[in-house]
């Protein structure tokens, strides 16, 4: 595969917003993020990293000016389409499922196993009592995994495949909505270059087409979200490649949702040390506006302690209890979803 960090001096500004493209099964361009990002703070924002736009960062201005720009900066609500996609999701929960959520508890002697330098993902996932449950392998799989998780379902009953195809419908149509709040300010002309030769890279496209103008980027863009919410949830339908899951959609889910998206990276397999990122939506502030997005940390190996540590907060927030943290697994080019699991009664007798 062709690596789109590489495609010169346009992809820069691409890495250095860390929206990079992560296919559903093509070999992902992480190997070369994990560079990019490998000498950063291990939960550094990339808004914190970079200039925001045309923002000022925290090296050129005080943090009393920020707090003042910040208050001064008008907020940009979500506008009702977006409402409506988040009730219709709500819904589906509310009627779909019917138990709550397995989380561990406090006391749950998992949460504080001493953590082992190397680890591989199967180690890891032991270690903190998670197991991935797997997804059609039909292009919808980064969808198929965020559904699952908000219904606590799996694909093993006709009635369960139908209210799964359902949400996974609902998530793709709630990415387009997503994707046109603040839009102008998440994808600037620039972005929304790197993202569509991203795309192009990765499905593997002969000849690049670079939108030259803002009006050209704008329609392609468009057109790119626009396929993907458009396109068919059936587990009998296969999507085009340029229609899989990303970053991109990632974010945008974590925005719609207004959860923490927890992920799980083993692009080389669960037999090697796997690498982690979280998608938490943040207020923030750019070109003079307020508004809801999603700030992406990465975490290397090395920091896996930084990762547990956030997903614990999110499992001991009473708000989990409603909403569940949303925990993925990408492994050989697939999404699956991931779930706690209860401790046996041989785990807890021999603690």
């Amino acid at each position: 595969m062709i690596n789109g960090w590489c495609v010169g001096a346009l992809l820069m500004t691409f890495a250095a917003s860390k929206t990079e493209i992560r296919a559903c099964s093509k070999s992902p361009i992480i190997d070369a993020g994990v560079h990019t990002c490998s000498s950063i703070e291990a939960t550094t924002p990339a808004s914190r990293i970079h200039e925001n736009m045309g923002q000022p960062t925290s090296a050129d201005i005080e943090v009393g000016s920020l707090l003042q720009l910040a208050k001064a900066a008008p907020f940009v609500a979500y506008p009702a389409p977006l409402i409506k996609q988040q009730h219709l999701i709500a819904e589906l929960i509310k009627r779909s499922r019917t138990d709550e959520v397995f989380m561990p508890s406090r006391t749950d002697s998992r949460w504080n196993a001493p953590m082992q330098i190397g680890m591989t993902g199967t180690e890891f996932l032991a270690q903190y009592g998670l197991q991935a449950k797997p997804t059609p392998g039909t292009g919808n799989c980064q969808y198929y995994a965020i559904a699952m998780s908000l219904l606590d379902l799996e694909f093993d009953t006709s009635t369960h495949i139908k209210v799964l195809e359902q949400m996974t419908q609902y998530l793709k149509e709630g990415i387009a909505q997503a994707s046109r709040h603040a839009y102008d300010v998440e994808f600037p002309h620039d972005i929304r270059q790197a993202i569509l030769v991203s795309v192009q890279l990765d499905i593997g496209d002969q000849e690049l087409t670079v939108p030259e103008t803002a009006e050209e980027s704008d329609l392609y863009f468009q057109q790119y979200i626009y396929d993907i919410a458009q396109s068919p949830s059936s587990i009998s339908s296969y999507l085009l490649a340029g229609q899989w899951g990303t970053e991109v959609t990632l974010r945008m889910m974590a925005k719609l949702l207004q959860q923490p998206i927890f992920l799980i990276i083993a692009p080389r397999g669960l037999q090697a040390a796997p690498e982690f990122q979280v998608y938490q939506p943040e207020r923030v502030t750019k070109t003079g506006l307020q508004f809801d997005s999603v700030e992406e940390y990465y975490i290397a190996g090395s920091e896996s302690e930084q990762w547990i540590s956030r997903l614990q907060r999110v499992c001991r927030d009473p708000k989990s209890m409603a909403n569940p943290p949303i925990v993925l697994l990408y492994n050989n080019s697939h999404y699956s979803r991931v779930q706690f699991v209860p401790l046996s009664y041989r785990q807890v007798q021999s603690k």
